[in-house]
């Protein structure tokens, strides 16, 4: 066979994208040692772990019960939806959110997003149906609306983030991609299927990180809008496309963020970093404007998912024991400043020279004038 057929087969049956840029230079780095406060709840596979009013909540698979809740010392609490075809139950939850006493599902098979209220000690939830776009996963529910991410609709196909009112009328939509990957023919899955995103508890910002590669998008969600305000690309996926499916490239490709949890000043995500995978042992935080911060190393080879409590002095995460178990587990944050809560006293003669050196992040902040000449910032 010529060499030019060759080359022709070769470009037409296996497309990659090699563009790539500079790892996360991280202000400060910190080693944390885990607390395990539960190991016998999970007996398959942690998907996600989120923290809501003092409790966290467990998403697990397979399990007689989808989402099991504990305290924060790891006790047992409640357990809630059947796994099941009924009218009550869920075949398998891909993604859940918490807004108060409610829970919002996204059932992967049945490819419905429903809803219930949460009762202590009531592990049978009611639930109904509120959306049936399909492989949607369910972001945020506010003021009525609803949230989803990627998304299939019968007139636009793929969505990445689409915005409905209780009706079900779309206020916004979202479908932009970054301009060198416009029409490579696996970005609908790099920064789909294969991203994680997250909500800032206040609902005011959203961020997408991608898992191949190290891309993240910031996303202000004020006024009932879908508009991105900061992208850093510190590492750009490199992935090859057989068949319409993506595939990471042995050496080449960089595993980026498989877990994503934001807070209201705030972006953590569980880090890779290499072009392995075989271990996801690093927690990168970020703020809220892309820039990397804090690096913490972590005792587990492999974290599942991660959330934080109200004060951000704990993560908790779904990891691997050293016996590769799957256990819950705690680390204690140290005071590193991006997570600080202190009142700085700068005085007010000197506050322009003085502002800028003070590492906040920049939203947040409250102004508390004081009698001695000096202007008090606390950091929420």
């Amino acid at each position: 066979m010529k060499p030019w057929i060759v080359l022709l087969i070769c470009l037409i049956s296996c497309k990659e994208y090699h563009y790539n840029g500079e790892e996360p230079l991280f202000k400060q780095t910190y080693h944390l040692e885990a607390t395990t406060i539960n190991d016998s709840i999970i007996w398959g596979t942690g998907i996600d772990i989120q923290f809501h009013n003092g409790k966290l909540y467990i998403l697990t698979s397979p399990a007689e019960k989808h989402i099991t809740v504990l305290d924060t010392n790891g006790e047992k609490k409640d357990e809630y939806i059947s796994k099941g075809r009924g009218p009550n139950e869920a075949i398998s939850i891909k993604s859940f959110i918490l807004d108060n006493d409610t829970i919002y599902i996204s059932d992967r098979q049945t490819q419905l997003t429903k809803k219930g209220i949460i009762q202590h000690n009531q592990p049978n939830i009611e639930l109904r149906t509120i959306s049936n776009i399909p492989l949607s996963n369910v972001l945020m529910r506010r003021d009525n609306s609803l949230l989803l991410g990627h998304v299939y609709t019968s007139s636009e196909k793929h969505l990445r983030f689409l915005w409905l009112n209780e009706n079900g009328d779309t206020i916004s939509k979202y479908n932009e991609y970054l301009q060198q990957l416009e029409k490579f023919p696996g970005v609908e899955s790099i920064y789909g299927y294969e991203s994680r995103t997250s909500i800032s508890p206040n609902g005011k910002f959203m961020v997408s990180g991608t898992i191949f590669g190290e891309s993240l998008e910031i996303f202000d969600l004020c006024d009932n809008t879908i508009k991105k305000i900061h992208e850093k690309n510190y590492r750009h996926p490199r992935v090859e496309v057989k068949n319409n499916q993506i595939y990471p490239i042995d050496g080449i490709t960089t595993f980026g963020y498989m877990d994503i949890y934001a807070t209201n000043t705030h972006i953590y995500t569980l880090y890779c970093g290499d072009t392995e995978g075989r271990k996801v042992n690093k927690i990168a935080v970020f703020n809220w404007q892309g820039e990397a911060e804090t690096l913490y190393t972590v005792d587990s080879d492999f974290l599942y998912s991660i959330c934080l409590n109200t004060e951000e002095t704990k993560i908790y995460a779904i990891g691997l024991n050293n016996k590769r178990e799957t256990v819950i587990l705690s680390y204690n944050i140290p005071d590193t400043g991006h997570n600080s809560t202190n009142i700085h006293n700068i005085n007010v003669d000197t506050m322009s020279q003085t502002l800028h050196t003070i590492d906040t992040g920049w939203q947040d902040l409250k102004f508390i004038p004081s009698s001695d000449n000096t202007l008090q910032i606390k950091f929420k």
